[in-house]
């Protein structure tokens, strides 16, 4: 991947720890240069409820010279190659209609360091 001279953090949901009574939010990343049609990155994440570091969920990208999702949810990571007329805000998009499941399937993992289920809300 190339260096972004634009970013744009989207904020799509947020997951609460019932226990704490505490939200954190849940971002998708857009990096790209202008035009945003060729060259771009979006990546879906958030902060671990018990740790201090981020976990990215899913990425979207145009790296290895074609477009593909990502699956970093999975304990083994994988790629799934992607329609080519997907632009950076179609991706966006992609990853916002999509990011409760994969929170779900990464939180359902063995290997999180989490011990409780968290309610999901989408931002609007």
């Amino acid at each position: 991947m190339g260096s972004w001279n634009q970013r744009v953090t989207v904020e799509v949901g947020k997951y609460i720890d019932p226990v704490k009574n505490k939200e954190s939010i849940i971002k998708i990343e857009v990096m790209y240069n202008k035009p945003t049609e060729n060259d771009f990155v979006c990546e879906l994440g958030f902060p671990h409820p018990t740790k201090q570091k981020d976990i990215p969920l899913a990425r979207i990208d145009t790296s290895h010279g074609f477009l593909h999702l990502d699956k970093l949810w999975k304990k083994e990571k994988e790629k799934q190659k992607l329609s080519k007329d997907m632009n950076a805000w179609d991706a966006a998009k992609y990853l916002q209609k999509n990011w409760q499941s994969y929170f779900k399937k990464w939180s359902n993992r063995k290997d999180t360091d989490i011990s409780q289920l968290y309610k999901l809300n989408n931002l609007e």
